[in-house]
Parts: C-alpha cells; sequence; structure tokens
C-alpha cells in the first residue's frame, strides 16, 4: 500500500493542476438552453498553458464544458459581455468599480459513455464549475463515427486546419441533403468533393455499381468533364439545339413507355387545361381499342364515316383534310402516297354548304355515295409496322382527337388547341428522351441540360426523369423488408425546378411538380431514395422540402429572404452561425445535421487534380482578352 501512495499522490496532484488551469469560471445564469457563465479574472487571457502545449482560452464561437456532479454538459459560446459593479472600499476609503467577464452560451449536448450526444438530459445549476475543454475533450467532441463505419473526408475544421473532418458514408448519404450558398460561394466544389470521396470509396465494394445508382441532373454542364464524380460514369449531353436525325440514340435518355402515359406528365408537357382538355387526355390513354394498333385504320374509316353522315357544319371538308393531313406522317410509303392522294381527292371533289351538307362536284348526293367514294380511293394502307412508343402515343392522341370530334363527343374550339400543341411538344421530346432504348445499366449517370433550350422542357424533363426513378425504385423495394439497393438523386442548381415562387407556369403544373418532389422528400427514405439539392436561392424552394432535408452545407448566403429561408429550416445552427453566414469566405461552409453530433465550420479543400474539378470557375477576363 504504501509503495502506491507517491503514485496515487502524484495523480491527484496532476489532476487539481489540470482542474486549476482549465477551469474557467462557473455558472451564474440559467434560462432555458441559454446560460451565462462568469469567467474567474485570472482566467481572461487567450490561451492556456498545461504541460508545455498552449491551448486556446474560451472566446466567442469556442465550446466550454460543464460538469453537473457526474453528467458533463457541452455548450458553445455565442457571446460575451462585461458588467461593471460599483462598490466602496473601506480600507482605502474610497468607491472603485469591479469589472466582471460573462460568457452567453448556447447548450448542445451531453457526455455518455465516452461519446457525446447531441440534446439536453438536464440543465447545469448555478455555481456549477466550468473548463475549457482538453484536446481529447475537442477530439471527442468532433469525432463523428464509430471504429466500424466507412468514413470520407470532408475538408478542415476552420477554427483548427490541422484538424481533419470526417464523416461515416451511411450517416450522411442515406439522408436528404441540402447544399447552398450564393454564386462562387463553393458549392459546386463541395457538392463534387462529397461525391469523389464517396465514389474513390464506394467503388472498390463488391456490390456498389449493382445495388446503388447515383444520378445528376446537372443544368450548366459542370458535370461533364469525363474525370469529374468518377471515370466510370454514363453522361447524357441533352441538347435541342442540332436537327432530330444528327442526335445519337445512345445520347438520349431513355425511360420506360409507361411514364409517358401518365395523364399528369402529358398535361404538364402540353399544357392542358383542367376542365377540358386534361380529361380528353385521361380519355385518350384509357381508350383500350386504340391500345391494339391493328384497329387503327379501322378507327380512320369509322372517323371518315362519322364526319360524313353527321354532316355537321363544325365537322366538315377542313376537319377531313386536317385529319388526313395530321395521320399520314404515321403510315409505310406505300400508305403515305394513297393517303396523299385521297386527300388531293376529296380536296377536288368535296365540298360543303352553309347547313353542313356536302356535295360531290357540284351536286348533292347522298351520304352513301359519298363514302363509297371515299372508302375506294382509300383502299388499305398500311401502318408503319413498328412505330416508336413516341409516335405510337402522339397517333393515339390524333385518332382518338378526331374520332371524338366525328361523333360530337369534344368541342374543337376546346382541345384542338392543345391538339395543335402535340406535334412541336413531342418533335422537342424526340430529341432528349428515347423510349424504345434499354434501361441504363451504369450507377452513376450524369443529365447535362446546357444544351436544351426551352425553359418549359428543362422543367418538366427533370420530373419525368426523376419521376420514372422513383416509381421503378419503389417497385423494386416495396415488397422486400430490407432495401437491397439505393437511389441518391443529386440536383443542381434545384431551384430552377422545386420553385414554389413561378408565375409563368399553372397552378396545376407547379402543385403537381413539387408534390412529386416532396412525396420522394417525404417517403423516398422507405425505399431507399435519397435527395441532394444544390441551390443558390434557397428561398425560391419550396419550405416543406428544405425542412425535410437532414444535412445541410451552407456556404455564404447575403440576401435576406434565402438566410431568412435558411434560418427557419436549419434547426442545428445557433445564432452566431447564422450572423456570420453572410461573411464566409469561399469553401467555408456551415455543417449541421444528422450526420453529426455539433454544427461545424469547415473548409471544403479543392481537389487537387483540375481534371477533377467542376467547370465552374468563374471566367478570366483579361486572359480571355488577350487571345488573338
Amino acid at each position: 500500500m504504501m509503495e502506491q501512495l507517491p503514485s496515487r499522490n502524484i495523480d491527484i496532484e496532476e489532476r487539481l493542476k489540470r482542474e486549476m488551469i482549465f477551469r474557467i469560471g462557473y455558472v451564474h445564469s440559467v434560462l432555458g438552453r441559454k446560460v451565462k457563465i462568469e469567467v474567474f479574472k485570472n482566467k481572461n487571457h487567450p490561451y492556456l498553458i498545461y504541460n508545455g502545449k498552449i491551448t486556446k482560452n474560451v472566446s466567442t464561437g469556442s465550446y466550454i464544458k460543464i460538469l453537473k456532479g457526474l453528467t458533463t454538459i457541452i455548450g458553445k459560446v455565442e457571446g460575451e459581455e462585461i458588467d461593471e459593479e460599483k462598490y466602496y472600499n473601506s480600507k482605502y476609503g474610497k468607491q472603485e468599480t469591479k469589472i466582471r467577464r460573462f460568457l452567453d452560451v448556447s447548450l448542445l449536448g451531453h457526455y455518455e459513455k465516452g461519446r457525446f450526444h447531441q440534446g439536453i438530459k438536464e440543465l447545469p445549476l448555478i455555481d456549477n464549475e466550468c473548463y475549457a475543454l482538453e484536446e481529447e475533450d475537442f477530439v471527442k467532441l468532433h469525432n463523428f463515427f464509430t471504429q466500424d463505419e466507412l468514413t470520407i473526408s470532408l475538408g478542415r475544421l476552420s477554427e483548427d486546419p490541422a484538424y481533419e473532418i470526417k464523416v461515416s458514408i451511411d450517416k450522411l448519404f442515406a439522408s436528404h441533403i441540402g447544399i447552398f450558398g450564393n454564386t462562387g460561394s463553393g458549392k459546386s466544389n463541395t457538392l463534387t468533393r462529397l461525391y469523389t470521396e464517396l465514389f474513390d470509396v464506394g467503388e472498390v465494394l463488391e456490390g456498389f455499381k449493382k445495388n446503388s445508382k447515383f444520378v445528376f441532373i446537372d443544368f450548366n454542364g459542370e458535370y461533364t468533364r469525363p474525370n469529374v464524380l468518377s471515370s466510370h460514369k454514363k453522361i447524357y449531353k441533352l441538347t435541342t439545339r442540332k436537327k432530330l436525325e444528327d442526335i445519337d440514340e445512345n445520347q438520349k435518355y431513355a425511360i420506360d413507355k409507361n411514364v409517358l402515359k401518365d395523364s399528369e406528365i402529358l398535361s404538364v408537357l402540353l399544357h392542358a387545361t383542367e376542365k377540358t382538355q386534361k380529361p380528353f387526355l385521361v380519355s385518350a390513354i384509357a381508350n383500350d381499342y386504340l391500345n391494339d394498333s391493328s384497329n387503327y385504320l379501322s378507327t380512320v374509316k369509322r372517323t371518315l364515316r362519322n364526319i360524313i353522315e353527321r354532316a355537321h357544319p363544325s365537322a366538315g371538308v377542313d376537319k377531313i383534310l386536317s385529319f388526313i393531313n395530321e395521320i399520314k406522317q404515321y403510315f409505310d410509303p406505300e400508305g403515305k402516297r394513297l393517303i396523299e392522294e385521297l386527300s388531293a381527292f376529296i380536296e377536288i371533289h368535296l365540298t360543303q354548304n352553309f347547313k353542313g351538307s356536302f356535295i360531290w362536284n357540284g351536286s348533292i348526293y347522298d351520304n352513301e355515295f359519298i363514302l363509297r367514294e371515299i372508302e375506294t380511293k382509300i383502299g388499305e394502307p398500311k401502318f408503319i409496322k413498328h412505330l416508336s412508343a413516341l409516335d405510337d402515343l402522339e397517333l393515339k392522341l390524333y385518332l382518338h382527337y378526331y374520332y371524338k370530334i366525328s361523333v360530337g363527343g369534344v368541342s374543337s374550339d376546346h382541345v384542338g388547341p392543345m391538339i395543335h400543341r402535340i406535334g412541336p411538344s413531342f418533335a422537342v421530346l424526340r430529341k432528349v428522351v428515347s423510349v424504345d432504348s434499354p434501361a441504363v445499366e451504369d450507377n452513376i449517370i450524369v443529365v447535362s441540360l446546357r444544351g436544351v433550350e426551352r425553359q418549359e422542357i428543362k422543367k418538366i424533363l427533370p420530373m419525368i426523369i426523376c419521376k420514372h426513378l422513383y416509381d421503378d425504385q419503389k417497385r423494386k423495394n416495396d415488397d422486400d423488408e430490407n432495401i437491397h439497393s439505393s437511389l441518391n438523386i443529386i440536383i443542381d442548381e434545384a431551384h430552377n425546378i422545386l420553385s414554389d415562387q413561378s408565375q409563368r407556369e399553372s397552378e396545376e403544373w407547379k402543385d403537381y411538380r413539387l408534390e412529386t418532389f416532396e412525396e420522394i422528400v417525404k417517403e423516398g427514405r422507405k425505399f431507399g431514395t435519397f435527395l441532394t439539392l444544390a441551390s443558390q436561392r434557397p428561398y425560391d424552394i419550396s419550405q416543406t422540402i428544405i425542412s425535410q432535408l437532414h444535412n445541410y452545407f451552407i456556404h455564404r448566403l447575403i440576401n435576406n429572404n434565402d438566410l431568412n429561408a435558411v434560418r427557419r429550416a436549419v434547426a442545428y445552427l445557433d445564432s452566431l452561425s447564422f450572423d456570420t453566414i453572410p461573411i464566409l469566405s469561399v469553401g467555408s461552409c456551415f455543417f449541421a445535421g444528422l450526420a453529426i453530433d455539433i454544427p461545424i465550420k469547415i473548409n471544403v479543400e479543392m481537389l487537387t487534380d483540375k481534371d477533377r474539378q467542376p467547370k465552374s470557375d468563374t471566367v478570366k477576363l483579361v486572359q480571355a482578352w488577350s487571345k488573338q
């Protein structure tokens, strides 16, 4: 026993010495999560020295440890103030001023079984002792993973650049992520760094390619360089600037044909009105008779017969000719020749009086005579054997429309304007999507919309892609108790398609667009689907979507509306951090969320290889102007 006393005495002395150096004050008042701490007069120095090591003393932005019995509570210093107290010095017989320093602290969490946990189990008491963090405490506080978890490096801690921040892959990427910041603040680099690090780790895992899919919606073509994100990726550079015949089928994004049979998507694509045009689309898609292509020719003949027999001024010769001209492109060469001859034949011989009665060669005949003439001329033209899914859908809409016109089922004044939009809208769609191509097997896909000129297509296409991916993911994982695959959808410049402020679109389209993504952000986790959104305008994005995100990377934001949008959505950041968002340097951001126990400020380092960096550099004007 006597031999152990010296060691025990040394331990006690060392502990007392450490406590004396790191103890900086005591709790003065407690008001919920807000605590005021009075600092000892001899601890108003910027640094503490212990065993030859220099440690930063507590100051605004640093952490502090509060001991309440066996419970260790951690708080963050949000501000400090001094209080001047007048008192009478009886020894010297004069009035003097006593200056006291106070720290305003916001409580963050507590230690339990050697690990830091966010959230407060109990509040401190007045006079509880307060300590500056030792190096060991600092390391524990910034350790966001366990030994058996795979991690990626995010960058360096801003307040201590020597300290590398790592985070669990499971906690970060099995979540919805928001990356927000003004242009030039570094958000594109952050997004690239996150997923480059992930792919470098993931590509060595045996089931990574088979059981994961990452789809990047890239509005500005920033991630299309061969080595950006990953060298093992499929790139779609969608364009509407070229002619259709000049666009390779492999450069179109492949979607399932059932996606375009969604009446909501068709309504959006064709700007259909809610009360007249949308019901027409619903009935056209539900028309089982036209699901069989062998019924197409009989529908053409029935439509022509109905128009002749009905003999109505609103559906006469002009409707017959427009009908024939709309559908002739879907016949084979011989059939097209017969249809064109029929069109010329009708134009020469058939007219109509003001009552609607048909006149053949200047004389009124009964309708049966006219029908026999037309049916004899039309013969049996054949449609193209293998129409593409888009052509087939377009033809089906035309056939359904003109048949309904022929029986008086719809008004051409109401539905006609939408029918005239089918051709131009489908022509653009043919340039960017392929409905007949096999699904893409690559698990990393970049869809660049830089070459897409029409704004409505830029909004509709990402929605079609995301809905297609999400529906497919739900089918794969709907019946399984365990989810075996994951889908990560990454949308850069997300305000382009997630805005609830747009005035250029109908309320129905806006509601459907937002509901599609709100469903993903609310329910996607159950099916292994996760969103990553990057935007310079968080205010423009639906608050429902922003508030459902799990992890946030917040770069410099200056606009008050954007700052307030983030403040409302992110409950993890303290007021001090919010106040410094507008003055963050390029590459610095606040990282907060469920993947880490405390919000931190990090410097996201640029990737050293230039070829792996996104194409988001600001143009160097002098260099550009100096070129011949």
